[in-house]
């Protein structure tokens, strides 16, 4: 008896050894890194996350309206990829020349960094277009854009506001996929409609570069381009921290500063109720606000890069992922070394 139950023990760890070994047999990762995440420290659950709580879902029913918008900007286009990059040139010139000029990849260095980065990302989309990517010099700045034509800028400000190299990867993944999913040819379609910028192109760059995208085409870029960070095997835990981190020094709401906001604090006493009030009030035009923003708010992706995860790992079970924290201090891609 004891032997069988010995020969079944060990079949089962024999069968669950397999398991890992095909789940991680088309992996990047090296046998031997050591910057890396694994999937069993991080138990997801959304629904029931003190974090994930006080998101009012409403928003992303409201914005239907949204995506609908978005999706006929997306089907009145009817532009090759030749095209799209030809008429590329006359925006892309702009801003290197004009807009950011003497700001654009002033550091080779970290622009080859940023390529290698991108590599295997660029290497997963299926639209033929050349993709470059250009480093604005600007450290107060945390923001990065796409154009169309697959030209991508980020600030040094964004990359210092990382921690690792799988946070920019996802950053540069979703800015990848705005191109991908032709938002910005979309847009740039739709821009040269309107008269008042068809023939200044100064005035058409600045509409595109500043918060082109609606609630619908950013979550659809978050989407796709953190599935390409996964398939890379760049931990994706890693980019809904990153999202925290932007939701933790940016757009917290302080609980001294509530009834600044809605001034009823002082002409009122009710006690402890007043706080409870004030939150949900408070809550309540953050989610208006949220609503009619083209980004929504960090708290909003990180939630909801934390449900895609969830079904990434279902869909292709990954017991690691790759960190990178001596990459991004090295300014040495995962495809070149591995700590």
């Amino acid at each position: 008896m004891k032997i069988k139950i010995l020969i079944c023990l060990l079949l089962i760890s024999l069968i669950i050894n397999l398991a890992s070994v095909y789940a991680d047999e088309n992996s990047t990762i090296k046998s031997n890194a050591k910057d890396i995440d694994y999937a069993k420290n991080y138990k997801y659950n959304p629904t029931e996350d003190d974090y994930c709580q006080n998101i009012v879902y409403l928003t992303d029913i409201i914005k239907e309206t949204g995506f609908i918008l978005g999706d006929f900007i997306t089907d009145v286009t009817a532009i090759s990829e030749e095209e799209e990059m030809e008429a590329s040139v006359e925006v892309f010139e702009y801003l290197i020349n004009e807009e950011f000029a003497g700001l654009v990849d002033t550091d080779p260095l970290l622009v080859n960094y940023i390529n290698d980065i991108a590599e295997p990302l660029v290497a997963q989309v299926e639209r033929p277009i050349e993709y470059d990517f250009h480093i604005i010099d600007d450290d107060e700045t945390i923001n990065a854009f796409a154009i169309l034509g697959g030209h991508i800028f980020i600030y040094t400000g964004m990359i210092k506001f990382c921690e690792n190299e799988a946070q920019l990867a996802g950053i540069i993944g979703h800015e990848i996929s705005h191109v991908e999913a032709r938002h910005c040819v979309a847009y740039y379609q739709y821009l040269q409609q309107l008269p008042e910028l068809a023939q200044d192109i100064g005035a058409l760059v600045i509409q595109l570069i500043q918060e082109p995208f609606n609630a619908g085409c950013e979550r659809e870029a978050d989407a796709l381009g953190t599935t390409f960070c996964y398939n890379a095997d760049y931990s994706v835990y890693q980019i809904v921290e990153l999202w925290k981190k932007m939701d933790k020094e940016f757009f917290q709401i302080e609980q001294e500063d509530i009834g600044e906001k809605i001034d009823i604090g002082e002409e009122i006493d009710v006690g402890e109720e007043i706080d409870v009030f004030a939150d949900m009030f408070n809550m309540m035009l953050s989610e208006l606000d949220n609503m009619f923003s083209t980004h929504p708010y960090p708290r909003v992706r990180a939630c909801y890069l934390m449900e895609l995860t969830i079904k990434l790992q279902e869909e292709n079970p990954k017991e690691k992922l790759y960190v990178g924290d001596r990459n991004y201090w090295n300014h040495k891609a995962k495809s070149k070394k591995q700590w």
